[in-house]
């Protein structure tokens, strides 16, 4: 349990007691997600400002396709250090997998993976939060981003943690069950992630610089 508090807080996971979807189905894939973000050209929906990032000064922008909407965080045209992005697939039963980076010195966009700032690259994967649809406004997104930061179900995650020999690598609680088919995968790519992995960091970098 200690641990499990540990990632919320290291999350920005809440623990207020929401339940899991019920019909979940199989959680999304890290290369999967990417594969289906750039399957087709996103659309801007619109942007809002977390509290939670920088006092609400930074703000994160929301695309979408027909196969998934994207939360991209740190949308600006000067870029940050850090990446942070959302993948929501439109087969709702699939959840969101969230990816985030840090460098140092140097945006993540310009850095390989071994450059990446040792404990600041992780992946968690979980259910939609209650009032997530795939055709939510920005305005709508942001009120759901409230509740789901509130929301304590963990899914599955993969990090170095500090103070952990190793890798973690876990599925929690009723999503234990899908460690053995979401794991493998994930670590590999944890690992050494794709060549689409940087290919759809130059395409959100491209959206952001040329949006007016």
């Amino acid at each position: 349990m200690k641990l499990k508090v540990f990632l919320a807080l290291m999350l920005g996971i809440g623990f207020f007691g929401f339940s899991a979807a019920a019909d979940q189905g199989s959680f999304l894939q890290p290369q999967e997600a990417i594969n289906l973000v750039l399957s087709e050209p996103l659309q801007y929906v619109g942007s809002f400002f977390p509290r939670d990032s920088e006092s609400g000064k930074i703000p994160s922008c929301l695309y979408r396709n027909s196969k998934v909407t994207v939360l991209y965080d740190y949308c600006t045209k000067s870029e940050s250090l850090a990446l942070g992005l959302t993948i929501h697939s439109n087969d709702l039963s699939r959840g969101n997998i969230r990816m985030y980076a840090e460098g140092s010195g140097r945006p993540v966009s310009q850095l390989e993976r071994p450059e990446y700032l040792r404990y600041f690259w992780k992946i968690i994967v979980r259910p939609n939060s209650k009032g997530y649809r795939a055709d939510l406004s920005a305005k709508e997104y942001s009120d759901y981003y409230e509740v789901q930061s509130q929301d304590q179900t963990l899914g599955c995650f993969i990090a170095e943690v500090m103070n952990y020999q190793g890798t973690y690598l876990n599925c929690f609680n009723e999503f234990e069950k899908q460690l053995a088919s979401w794991g493998p995968s994930a670590n590999v790519f944890w690992q050494k992630p794709s060549g689409e992995w940087y290919q759809m960091q130059k395409v959100f970098r491209r959206l952001v610089e040329h949006r007016r």
